[in-house]
C-alpha cells in the first residue's frame, strides 16, 4: 500500500538494474517517485480496461499506470507518492529487475556469420591441402 506521505523502499544493486513501478489491483492511481532524495518521474496517465492482478500482465496492460527506470549499480532509496487515484491511498507493484540486456539480433547475426565464415576457410584448406 502506498500512502500520501511516501514510503521509503531501499536497495543496493551490485550491477545495472530496471526499476518497475506499476499500479496494483484497481487501475486509476498515478504515483510520483522520488529517487536517491530528487523527484525522478511520474507515472503514466491510466486507462480503461480489465482488472489484473498479475503484476507483469499489468505493467503490459495500458489500463495501469505505469513507468520504469534504468538505475546504475550501487545504494538507492526510492520513495512512492500517490499524486492522485481511486481511494485515499493507492497500491503499486514495486519491482527491480535486472537489467542485463540480451545480444541484439544483429549482434548474434554478426557472431554466426563470423562462425560460417571460419568454418569454410578451415574446409577450403583441408580440401587445397
Amino acid at each position: 500500500m502506498v500512502g500520501l506521505g511516501g514510503n521509503t523502499f531501499t536497495f543496493v544493486a551490485t550491477d545495472s538494474v530496471l526499476f518497475k513501478i506499476t499500479d496494483a489491483f484497481l487501475f486509476g492511481d498515478i504515483f510520483s517517485v522520488s529517487i536517491d532524495g530528487g523527484p525522478a518521474f511520474q507515472t503514466s496517465a491510466p486507462g480503461a480496461g480489465v482488472t489484473e492482478i498479475n503484476p507483469d500482465l499489468a505493467f503490459a496492460n495500458p489500463a495501469y499506470s505505469k513507468a520504469s527506470v534504468l538505475l546504475a549499480s550501487g545504494a538507492h532509496s526510492i520513495d512512492v507518492f500517490l499524486f492522485s487515484g481511486v481511494s485515499s491511498s493507492g497500491a503499486a507493484y514495486l519491482e527491480v529487475e535486472s537489467a542485463n540486456v540480451p545480444d541484439q539480433p544483429s549482434t548474434l547475426m554478426l557472431f554466426g556469420g563470423l562462425a560460417f565464415a571460419s568454418l569454410a576457410a578451415q574446409r577450403y584448406r583441408r580440401r587445397t591441402a
